[in-house]
């Protein structure tokens, strides 16, 4: 090893000055170059990973929204079946109109994630069962019906549970 090490300080030394100092400053520019090329490739990784999480973050409040639309549509149904007041259709009217932009909106950020993109088709189909299932219980309500028929309640709580198993199973493979 010494042997080696002797031959290559022979050799250095043999060098004209000139090509000593050309190599002495460019073993570090080189090294300088690879730094920044190697720096600029992880914060393009970290940018990269960041808007991951933003987008997973708006998925999951996207999928919270319409979660809490249905509760609330319910829940003022709900409450117009007992009260018969139009104040307590708000909330019901209210999720009628941002559920539907809210569901494109989250089609669109899963577009390109293969296992979500059919689970959230699978949520606009329960979803629009459910509002037309909260739709004709308005109308039944609005027509001086029985709002309260066994039949209607059952086919809404078959229908909040499949949500909800669907959803859960959705945001738990976003935060996956």
């Amino acid at each position: 090893m010494q042997v080696r090490w002797r031959n290559i300080q022979a050799y250095w030394h043999q060098l004209p000055i000139v090509c000593r100092g050309t190599i002495a400053i460019c073993i570090p520019l080189v090294c300088l170059i690879g730094l920044v090329v190697t720096h600029s490739l992880f914060n393009q990784r970290i940018v990269s990973a960041q808007q991951d999480i933003i987008r997973s973050h708006e998925i999951l409040s996207n999928s919270q929204r319409v979660a809490i639309g249905l509760f609330n549509a319910e829940t003022g149904l709900q409450s117009y079946d007992l009260g018969k007041q139009e104040a307590y259709l708000k909330s019901y009217k209210l999720a009628l109109s941002t559920l539907e932009p809210t569901l494109a909106n989250l089609q669109k950020l899963v577009r390109d994630r293969p296992t979500q993109a059919p689970q959230v088709k699978q949520l606009d189909r329960i979803v629009r069962s459910r509002m037309k299932l909260l739709q004709q219980s308005v109308r039944r309500a609005e027509a001086k019906m029985s709002i309260g028929s066994l039949k209607s309640k059952i086919e809404r709580e078959i229908e909040r549970n499949r949500f909800g198993e669907v959803i859960e199973r959705f945001e738990a493979e976003e935060r996956r």
